[in-house]
């Protein structure tokens, strides 16, 4: 067990699939934190209430950690993908993450969030053999 610990909240890191900050006026208001963990709804971030320097910290841990990728304010688990929709005009999409054999979860976020994500996905450049 790695549990990593922010003031008054700890997670185990491992389980940490995808990580977003909400930042407002150029200030890191809040953490959301979407942990595979029995006690929580799959797909539903969990938020503790850290102040701005433990939500920093926190970031940073995020940004050194080599199985996140960043996109903007949000980060995720790149060995973890499995799909990433959005379909023109929508204003949200959906990243789906695999958490265990037959398991798994798909976070429906905001499409300007979602945009990088899909955006840094090549596409094929010849059909298949």
């Amino acid at each position: 067990m790695a549990l990593q610990r922010y003031g008054d909240f700890a997670v185990e890191w491992t389980r940490v699939y995808a990580a977003r900050r909400i930042v407002k006026d150029g200030r890191a208001e809040e953490l959301l934190l979407y942990v595979d963990a029995p006690h929580l709804p799959a797909g539903q971030p969990t938020s503790p209430s850290l102040n701005a320097k433990q939500i920093q910290t926190a970031w940073e841990q995020v940004e050194a950690d080599r199985r996140f990728i960043l996109f903007g304010d949000l980060a995720i688990d790149k060995a973890r993908v499995c799909a990433v929709a959005l379909t023109a005009g929508e204003l949200h999409g959906n990243v789906g993450f695999e958490l265990g054999a037959n398991r798994g979860v798909n976070l429906v976020l905001p499409a300007e969030v979602v945009r990088p994500v899909l955006d840094s996905v090549p596409e094929p450049r010849q059909g298949g053999h």
